[in-house]
Formats: structure tokens, C-alpha cells, sequence
């Protein structure tokens, strides 16, 4: 008799929150705009490495950073230069995204009454930084990406389960794992596949949860990333 019910999971909540950026944050989004706009002789390779960078650029500086390190060469030379020089400018200042991020976790009453929060990230270059800003504040947190072992990640788990209320991760160190001892969920950054936002979501509301699941998308204003939302609320 069971086969045939539906299995009823806890209400979840989603709100998006929109973030201004910092003026130097807004200058890498319009340069990387601009070139993107500007080159669209460039060969499809060089084209991909460039959506990339526009991907990237709605998450953090330093994702665009260590992608310029990484796969530069894909890139002409003058294109490289200039945004080089507005990324050097951009990892300066503290990102606004990550300062509302710190307000976030600090304001939800909830995470005191022992709620626990995963925060998804699609960048390691993005997590180290979110890493220094929640260690700068006092937030205590473990860490959980594609590069630990199975055992790092086993006693990763562990640790949101009995000891930190934040868990900083990626796309591939989630994978496979049931992490619904956390209720509340933040997209720091939201992959352009609405298919794998539900992914992410899958990994805290899912049975076994027994609380409401809050949903939060951080999203920079005017980045790609906020086009992408527009998007999905009118589905």
C-alpha cells in the first residue's frame, strides 16, 4: 500500500536576493560585456573561454583570476591585458556578495537554534575566498569540495552534522551525499543550467529532511547571473 503513496517532504521557501556590487566588481562585469559584444570574429574556442569568464565573473574575482591563470593562452593577447587589469582591481576591495552573504548567516535566527546552512559555490577559487571572509568573521564552517578524499569528505559531513552550522561546497564535492542535516541552502552563485540548481536543492530537501528548507540565491545586479533568474521566474 505504501508503493502507491507520495512521499511528502517539509515546504521550502526560495528568495533571491539581489546584490548592488562594488563599483570595481560592476567595471569587470561591463568590460567582460563589452568584449564579449566585441568579438564575435573570435573562433568558437575562444568564444567558450570567454562565456566562461562571463560565468565566473557573476560568482567572484577570484574565479575569474585563477581562469585567466588556467586558460589564458586561449585568449588574444590585448583581451587578456585589459581584463587582467579590471579582475587586479576587482579582488582589492571586499565583494559586496560576500559581505551580504556574512549578514545572511549572521541575521537567521535559525542557524543559532541549531539549523545548519550549506553554502554552494561553483569555483574553488570562490570557496577559498568565502573561507578567509567566514574565518575573518568567526563563523565556524568545514569545508567540502571535488578535490578531498572520500574519507575527508566522509569526516566533512560529520562535522556539519555535529559540530559547525556551515558548510562551504562545490558542485563536485556534493555529489553522492545526502546532506539534509542542513535546512537552509544559499546559491552563492547559480550555474546556468536550471537542472542543476535542482540538484543542489535535491541534496538537503529530500526524505529524511524533517524541518522547511529555506532557499537563498545570492546574485549580483546587472551580472549574467541576474538574466539567468530573470529566466526562471517566468518559466
Amino acid at each position: 500500500a505504501l508503493a502507491g503513496r507520495s512521499v511528502e517532504l517539509p515546504p521550502r521557501f526560495a528568495q533571491t536576493i539581489i546584490v548592488e556590487p562594488e563599483a570595481a566588481e560592476a567595471a569587470l562585469y561591463q568590460e567582460i560585456l563589452e568584449i564579449v559584444r566585441s568579438s564575435r570574429e573570435l573562433d568558437g574556442l575562444k568564444r567558450t573561454a570567454l562565456r566562461s569568464v562571463m560565468e565566473q565573473a557573476g560568482s567572484s574575482a577570484q574565479a575569474v583570476s585563477a581562469s585567466l591563470d588556467r586558460a589564458g593562452t586561449l585568449l588574444p593577447a590585448p583581451i587578456l591585458a585589459r581584463l587582467r587589469e579590471v579582475v587586479v582591481a576587482a579582488c582589492v576591495n571586499p565583494s559586496r556578495k560576500s559581505q551580504r552573504l556574512i549578514q545572511l548567516l549572521r541575521s537567521m535566527p535559525s542557524l543559532a537554534g541549531g539549523s545548519k546552512a550549506i553554502v554552494f559555490t561553483r569555483y574553488k577559487a570562490t570557496l577559498e575566498m568565502l573561507a578567509e571572509k567566514l574565518a575573518e568573521a568567526g563563523i565556524s564552517y568545514c569545508e567540502f569540495h571535488g578535490g578531498m578524499s572520500g574519507p575527508q569528505k566522509d569526516e566533512a559531513v560529520e562535522r556539519l552534522n555535529a559540530e559547525v552550522p556551515v558548510m562551504l561546497a562545490t558542485e563536485g564535492g556534493g555529489e553522492g551525499r545526502n546532506l539534509q542535516s542542513a535546512n537552509v541552502l544559499i546559491n552563492y552563485d547559480l550555474p546556468w543550467n536550471p537542472m542543476k540548481i535542482e540538484q543542489r536543492i535535491g541534496r538537503v530537501h529530500r526524505i529524511g529532511q524533517t524541518r522547511e528548507v529555506h532557499i537563498f540565491s545570492l546574485c549580483a545586479k546587472g551580472s549574467a547571473e541576474e538574466r539567468i533568474l530573470d529566466v526562471l521566474e517566468r518559466r
